[in-house]
Protein backbone atom coordinates (compact mmCIF):
# COMPACT_ATOMS: atom_id res chain seq x y z
CA UNK A 1 0.00 0.00 0.00
CA UNK A 2 1.37 3.66 -0.93
CA UNK A 3 -0.07 6.99 0.99
CA UNK A 4 -2.20 7.07 -2.59
CA UNK A 5 -4.47 4.17 -2.07
CA UNK A 6 -7.54 5.22 -1.02
CA UNK A 7 -9.09 4.13 2.37
CA UNK A 8 -12.54 4.72 4.09
CA UNK A 9 -12.18 5.59 7.93
CA UNK A 10 -15.39 4.49 10.07
CA UNK A 11 -15.70 4.70 13.96
CA UNK A 12 -17.53 3.18 15.83
CA UNK A 13 -17.51 0.26 13.34
CA UNK A 14 -17.16 -2.13 15.89
CA UNK A 15 -21.34 -2.91 15.91
CA UNK A 16 -24.35 -1.36 14.38
CA UNK A 17 -24.20 1.03 11.34
CA UNK A 18 -20.56 1.04 11.72
CA UNK A 19 -20.04 -2.40 11.21
CA UNK A 20 -22.57 -2.80 8.47
CA UNK A 21 -21.10 0.43 6.28
CA UNK A 22 -17.67 -1.58 6.49
CA UNK A 23 -19.32 -4.50 5.62
CA UNK A 24 -20.93 -3.25 2.38
CA UNK A 25 -17.94 -0.96 1.29
CA UNK A 26 -15.78 -3.18 1.66
CA UNK A 27 -18.11 -5.31 -0.62
CA UNK A 28 -18.04 -2.67 -3.07
CA UNK A 29 -13.83 -2.81 -3.13
CA UNK A 30 -13.55 0.05 -1.08
CA UNK A 31 -10.24 -0.45 1.59
CA UNK A 32 -11.90 -0.06 4.84
CA UNK A 33 -10.20 1.00 8.48
CA UNK A 34 -12.46 -0.73 10.99
CA UNK A 35 -11.74 2.43 13.48
CA UNK A 36 -13.36 1.52 17.56
CA UNK A 37 -12.00 1.67 21.03
CA UNK A 38 -12.54 -2.28 21.53
CA UNK A 39 -10.07 -4.72 19.52
CA UNK A 40 -12.49 -7.77 20.13
CA UNK A 41 -15.83 -5.78 18.37
CA UNK A 42 -13.32 -4.61 15.73
CA UNK A 43 -12.15 -8.12 15.14
CA UNK A 44 -15.80 -9.89 14.81
CA UNK A 45 -16.52 -7.13 12.14
CA UNK A 46 -13.37 -7.70 10.06
CA UNK A 47 -13.82 -11.42 10.14
CA UNK A 48 -17.54 -10.97 8.60
CA UNK A 49 -16.43 -8.90 5.47
CA UNK A 50 -16.07 -10.43 2.40
CA UNK A 51 -12.41 -9.41 1.39
CA UNK A 52 -10.31 -9.39 4.78
CA UNK A 53 -7.13 -8.72 3.12
CA UNK A 54 -8.71 -5.21 1.87
CA UNK A 55 -8.92 -4.04 5.48
CA UNK A 56 -7.70 -2.84 8.88
CA UNK A 57 -8.78 -2.59 12.17
CA UNK A 58 -7.78 0.82 14.08
CA UNK A 59 -7.96 0.95 17.61
CA UNK A 60 -9.28 4.81 18.32
CA UNK A 61 -10.47 6.27 21.38
CA UNK A 62 -12.29 9.99 20.74
CA UNK A 63 -12.25 10.77 24.19
CA UNK A 64 -8.25 11.32 23.75
CA UNK A 65 -7.26 13.80 21.72
CA UNK A 66 -3.51 12.97 21.22
CA UNK A 67 -4.38 9.52 20.20
CA UNK A 68 -6.45 11.11 16.94
CA UNK A 69 -3.79 12.92 15.74
CA UNK A 70 -1.13 10.27 16.06
CA UNK A 71 -3.52 7.76 14.51
CA UNK A 72 -4.52 9.89 11.94
CA UNK A 73 -0.65 10.60 11.08
CA UNK A 74 0.04 6.93 10.92
CA UNK A 75 -2.78 6.18 8.52
CA UNK A 76 -1.78 8.91 6.34
CA UNK A 77 1.46 7.59 5.67
CA UNK A 78 -0.13 4.54 4.15
CA UNK A 79 -3.41 5.63 2.34
CA UNK A 80 -5.02 8.69 1.28
CA UNK A 81 -8.72 9.09 3.81
CA UNK A 82 -10.95 9.75 0.83
CA UNK A 83 -14.05 9.16 2.77
CA UNK A 84 -14.23 9.89 6.57
CA UNK A 85 -17.34 8.31 8.47
CA UNK A 86 -18.01 9.74 12.13
CA UNK A 87 -20.49 7.15 13.21
CA UNK A 88 -19.22 6.78 16.87
CA UNK A 89 -21.79 7.38 19.20
CA UNK A 90 -22.66 6.55 23.12
CA UNK A 91 -25.52 7.41 25.65
CA UNK A 92 -27.49 7.25 28.46
CA UNK A 93 -30.79 7.52 28.62
CA UNK A 94 -31.24 9.43 31.77
CA UNK A 95 -32.72 13.03 32.60
CA UNK A 96 -30.43 15.73 32.37
CA UNK A 97 -30.97 16.27 36.33
CA UNK A 98 -29.83 12.56 36.76
CA UNK A 99 -27.18 12.85 34.59
CA UNK A 100 -23.52 12.61 35.90
CA UNK A 101 -20.60 14.65 35.13
CA UNK A 102 -18.75 11.89 34.15
CA UNK A 103 -21.70 10.81 31.72
CA UNK A 104 -21.88 14.33 30.13
CA UNK A 105 -18.53 14.18 29.52
CA UNK A 106 -18.19 11.41 27.50
CA UNK A 107 -21.00 11.55 25.60
CA UNK A 108 -19.93 14.94 24.52
CA UNK A 109 -16.15 14.07 24.23
CA UNK A 110 -17.37 10.80 21.74
CA UNK A 111 -20.18 12.36 19.98
CA UNK A 112 -19.16 16.00 19.53
CA UNK A 113 -15.58 17.06 20.57
CA UNK A 114 -13.81 13.92 19.16
CA UNK A 115 -15.72 14.01 16.14
CA UNK A 116 -14.91 17.32 15.46
CA UNK A 117 -10.94 16.81 16.25
CA UNK A 118 -10.79 13.59 13.47
CA UNK A 119 -12.46 15.98 11.10
CA UNK A 120 -9.91 18.57 11.80
CA UNK A 121 -7.17 16.20 11.50
CA UNK A 122 -8.11 14.43 7.78
CA UNK A 123 -8.94 17.47 6.46
CA UNK A 124 -5.40 18.73 5.37
CA UNK A 125 -5.27 15.91 3.56
CA UNK A 126 -8.27 15.90 1.65
CA UNK A 127 -7.66 19.93 0.97
CA UNK A 128 -4.33 19.50 -0.16
CA UNK A 129 -5.86 16.29 -3.19
CA UNK A 130 -8.66 18.35 -3.56
CA UNK A 131 -10.98 15.67 -2.98
CA UNK A 132 -12.65 13.57 -0.03
CA UNK A 133 -16.13 12.89 1.69
CA UNK A 134 -17.00 13.83 4.75
CA UNK A 135 -20.56 11.69 6.37
CA UNK A 136 -21.48 12.39 10.08
CA UNK A 137 -23.99 10.01 11.01
CA UNK A 138 -26.03 12.35 13.45
CA UNK A 139 -29.73 11.40 15.07
CA UNK A 140 -32.97 13.08 14.43
CA UNK A 141 -32.83 13.92 17.85
CA UNK A 142 -30.24 16.71 16.44
CA UNK A 143 -33.83 18.61 15.98
CA UNK A 144 -36.30 16.56 17.49
CA UNK A 145 -37.57 16.64 21.13
CA UNK A 146 -36.84 12.92 23.14
CA UNK A 147 -37.06 12.91 26.99
CA UNK A 148 -34.31 11.29 28.57
CA UNK A 149 -31.66 12.18 25.57
CA UNK A 150 -30.91 15.95 26.52
CA UNK A 151 -26.67 15.81 26.40
CA UNK A 152 -27.16 13.11 23.26
CA UNK A 153 -29.32 15.05 21.50
CA UNK A 154 -27.39 18.55 22.48
CA UNK A 155 -24.05 16.80 21.34
CA UNK A 156 -25.55 15.44 17.56
CA UNK A 157 -27.07 18.83 17.22
CA UNK A 158 -23.74 20.31 17.74
CA UNK A 159 -22.06 18.38 15.27
CA UNK A 160 -24.96 18.89 12.73
CA UNK A 161 -24.55 22.75 12.82
CA UNK A 162 -20.57 22.36 13.14
CA UNK A 163 -20.75 19.96 9.78
CA UNK A 164 -22.70 22.54 8.17
CA UNK A 165 -20.58 25.33 8.77
CA UNK A 166 -17.58 23.27 7.33
CA UNK A 167 -19.48 22.63 4.01
CA UNK A 168 -19.63 25.72 3.11
CA UNK A 169 -15.79 26.49 4.05
CA UNK A 170 -14.74 23.09 2.12
CA UNK A 171 -16.80 23.54 -1.14
CA UNK A 172 -14.19 24.94 -3.31
CA UNK A 173 -11.42 21.95 -2.40
CA UNK A 174 -14.19 19.67 -3.66
CA UNK A 175 -15.20 18.22 -0.43
CA UNK A 176 -18.42 16.80 0.44
CA UNK A 177 -20.31 16.74 3.66
CA UNK A 178 -23.17 14.81 4.39
CA UNK A 179 -25.08 14.65 7.49
CA UNK A 180 -27.46 11.38 8.06
CA UNK A 181 -30.12 11.79 10.76
CA UNK A 182 -31.40 8.42 11.46
CA UNK A 183 -34.39 7.58 13.64
CA UNK A 184 -34.21 4.16 16.08
CA UNK A 185 -32.43 1.71 14.61
CA UNK A 186 -31.63 -1.48 16.13
CA UNK A 187 -28.17 -0.95 17.51
CA UNK A 188 -26.35 -1.65 21.12
CA UNK A 189 -26.31 2.05 22.17
CA UNK A 190 -30.66 0.89 22.95
CA UNK A 191 -28.51 -1.70 25.90
CA UNK A 192 -30.36 -4.82 25.30
CA UNK A 193 -34.05 -5.01 26.35
CA UNK A 194 -34.79 -1.35 24.40
CA UNK A 195 -34.20 -3.79 20.70
CA UNK A 196 -36.01 -6.48 21.98
CA UNK A 197 -39.03 -4.23 23.25
CA UNK A 198 -39.36 -2.38 20.01
CA UNK A 199 -37.66 -4.35 17.43
CA UNK A 200 -40.49 -4.44 15.20
CA UNK A 201 -40.62 -0.59 15.68
CA UNK A 202 -37.03 -0.03 14.64
CA UNK A 203 -34.70 0.04 11.49
CA UNK A 204 -32.42 -2.43 11.01
CA UNK A 205 -28.34 -1.34 10.60
CA UNK A 206 -28.13 -3.40 7.37
CA UNK A 207 -30.76 -1.44 5.92
CA UNK A 208 -30.04 1.75 6.68
CA UNK A 209 -26.67 1.44 5.92
CA UNK A 210 -27.39 0.52 2.35
CA UNK A 211 -29.65 3.66 1.69
CA UNK A 212 -26.88 5.68 3.60
CA UNK A 213 -24.15 4.50 0.81
CA UNK A 214 -26.41 5.06 -2.04
CA UNK A 215 -27.53 8.41 -1.34
CA UNK A 216 -24.35 9.13 -0.27
CA UNK A 217 -21.12 7.53 -1.95
CA UNK A 218 -22.64 7.17 -5.25
CA UNK A 219 -22.34 10.48 -5.87
CA UNK A 220 -19.36 12.61 -7.63
CA UNK A 221 -20.88 15.91 -8.80
CA UNK A 222 -23.73 16.45 -6.09
CA UNK A 223 -24.23 15.81 -2.80
CA UNK A 224 -26.67 14.94 -0.46
CA UNK A 225 -25.89 17.55 2.24
CA UNK A 226 -28.78 15.87 4.75
CA UNK A 227 -30.66 12.20 4.63
CA UNK A 228 -33.11 12.02 7.19
CA UNK A 229 -34.25 8.06 7.42
CA UNK A 230 -36.99 7.16 9.95
CA UNK A 231 -39.04 3.72 10.66
CA UNK A 232 -42.31 3.11 8.71
CA UNK A 233 -44.10 3.72 12.55
CA UNK A 234 -42.64 6.92 13.08
CA UNK A 235 -40.52 8.04 15.66
CA UNK A 236 -40.65 5.75 19.31
CA UNK A 237 -41.25 8.11 22.21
Amino acid sequence: MTSKTRAVLITGAGSGIGRELALKLNARGEYVIIAGRGKEKLLETKDLLINKDYSEIQLLDLRKFSEIKSVVNSINERFFISTLINNAGTTVFKTVDNTSESEVEEIIATNLSGAILLTKAVLPRMKERKEGRIINILSVAANTVFTKSGIYSASKAGLLAFANVLREEVREFNISVSNVLPGATATPIWGKESPDKFSQLMMKPEELAEVILNSTVNTTSAVVEELVVRPITGDIK
